[in-house]
C-alpha cells in the first residue's frame, strides 16, 4: 500500500492563543502582513498584528478551516482513488478537523482512516514532519508563503531526501515573492499592473509621486509575501498610499505598490504531474470583500478574499489556460504539483491580450476543494 504524508502548516501551530498575546503590545494601525519580528511558528506571519477593526482570532480560525478543508480533500483523493495510507500531523492544542459531509462526499469515516501524528511537547513541527515523511514514499506540503513558511519547509524536507509533490525550491523562492515575480513577468513580457517596491527613496521623491498621481486613479499596497488578501489596501491616489506608508517605520522593502486595474478577477490552477504532463483546474471568478478604513485624513479600502464562483465556459477556459501556462512558465524552476494563478480580464475572455497576471500561488489553494480536476498527484 502507498503511504503519503500530507503536511498542513496551520493545523500544526498553537497560534490561537499566542496570536492575541503577541498582538497586544503592538502599535495600532500596523500594516497587516508586515513582519514585525514575532517568533517563528506564529502561523508563519499569519498571526502578526493587523489593523484596527480586524478580528485576528476569527481570521486565524478561518485560515484553520481552509487548511483543514484542503487537507481533507487531498486525503479523500488519495484514500478513495489510490487506496493510499495517508499520514497527517496535528498540534495537540487544536481540535481535530470537522467531518464536513459535503466535502467528504459521504465518507463519514475519513478522519478515522487518516493516520494522525501529534506534535510532541517541545518538538519543532518540522522535525515531526520529517519523521512522518520518512515513513512514507512521498509528501505534500500545504503552507503559506508568508515569512517563507512554505520554502523553509520544502528546503528542510528535501535536504533530508524527502520526495515532495511540490514545485522546486527555486520556483517557490520567486513565486512566493510578488516583487521577484513581477520582475520575471516584466522580463518575459507578461502583462501585469505597474508594480513598484515601496522603499524610502520612493517615499521621498515628490516628482515621481506627482507623476504617478496623474497616471491612474487608484493604487494598492500589499505585502510581498501575502496570502488570502491579507494586508491588501487600495488608495484612491498614489500620494495617499505614500502618506499612509510614511506613518510607519520598519522594513518598507517588504511592501509593494501596485496599480489598481479594473477587470474581472479570476483564478486558475495548473497541475504538473510527475510524468511531465499538465492538467488544469477550471477557471473561476474570484469575489473580494471591501471595507473602508482611515487614519487621520488618509482613507483606504481594505480588500480580502471572499470566495469563488462557477467555472468559466469551455471556450474561455482554453484561452485562460494558455495565458496561465505562459505566466507560470516565466518563473524559473521545476514545476510539480498544484500551482495557482490569480489574474484579471479587462476585455473579452476569448482574447488573450485581455488577461493581466496578478500573482502566483506556488502551492495547493482552496480551489482544490471543489474537486473538479482529475487526480492531482
Amino acid at each position: 500500500m502507498k503511504r503519503i504524508a500530507v503536511l498542513e502548516f496551520i493545523g500544526c501551530q498553537d497560534y490561537l492563543e499566542t496570536t492575541s498575546n503577541a498582538i497586544a503590545d503592538l502599535p495600532v494601525g500596523l500594516p497587516v502582513g508586515l513582519p514585525v519580528g514575532l517568533p517563528v511558528g506564529l502561523s508563519a506571519g499569519l498571526a502578526i498584528a493587523s489593523s484596527q477593526n480586524r478580528n485576528d482570532q476569527a481570521e486565524n480560525q478561518e485560515l484553520l478551516r481552509e487548511g483543514d478543508a484542503m487537507l481533507l480533500a487531498v486525503a479523500m483523493e488519495w484514500i478513495q482513488s489510490h487506496g493510499a495510507e495517508v499520514h497527517c500531523c496535528r498540534h495537540p492544542a487544536l481540535n481535530m478537523p470537522s467531518n464536513n459531509k459535503a466535502l467528504l462526499k459521504g465518507d463519514s469515516k475519513l478522519l478515522d482512516k487518516i493516520q494522525w501524528h501529534f506534535i510532541r511537547p517541545g518538538e519543532q513541527y518540522l522535525n515531526e514532519w520529517l519523521r512522518v515523511a520518512q515513513m512514507c514514499g512521498r509528501a505534500l506540503v500545504i503552507a503559506p508563503e508568508i515569512d517563507n513558511a512554505l520554502l523553509n519547509a520544502t528546503r528542510f524536507l528535501r535536504s533530508h531526501g524527502v520526495d515532495l509533490v511540490n514545485a522546486s525550491d527555486e520556483f517557490i523562492t520567486t513565486a512566493s515573492d510578488k516583487w521577484l515575480t513581477a520582475l520575471q513577468w516584466q522580463e518575459h513580457s507578461i502583462r501585469q499592473p505597474t508594480t513598484k517596491l515601496l522603499c524610502r527613496s520612493l517615499l521621498q521623491d515628490s516628482a515621481v509621486i506627482n507623476v504617478m498621481d496623474s497616471e491612474c486613479t487608484a493604487w494598492v499596497v500589499k505585502p510581498r509575501d501575502g496570502v488570502g488578501g491579507i494586508g491588501v489596501r487600495r488608495f484612491s491616489r498614489f500620494s495617499d498610499s505614500v502618506s499612509w506608508a510614511r506613518r510607519f517605520t520598519g522594513d518598507f522593502n517588504r511592501l509593494l505598490l501596485q496599480q489598481w486595474m479594473p477587470g474581472r478577477t479570476a483564478s486558475i490552477a495548473l497541475v504538473f504531474l510527475e510524468d511531465g504532463s499538465t492538467k488544469f483546474s477550471p477557471v473561476r471568478d474570484q469575489f473580494l470583500t471591501e471595507s473602508k478604513s482611515s487614519i487621520g485624513d488618509i482613507q483606504w479600502t481594505e480588500l480580502g478574499y471572499l470566495g469563488s464562483g462557477k467555472p468559466w465556459p469551455y471556450e474561455h477556459q482554453k484561452v485562460a489556460e494558455s495565458f496561465a501556462r505562459a505566466a507560470i512558465s516565466a518563473i524559473p524552476g521545476n514545476l510539480r504539483g498544484w500551482i495557482g494563478l490569480d489574474f484579471l480580464c479587462d476585455g473579452s475572455p476569448t482574447d488573450i491580450n485581455s488577461y493581466i497576471a496578478i500573482e502566483v500561488n506556488p502551492r495547493l489553494t482552496s480551489s482544490y476543494c471543489f474537486g473538479e480536476s482529475e487526480s492531482t498527484f
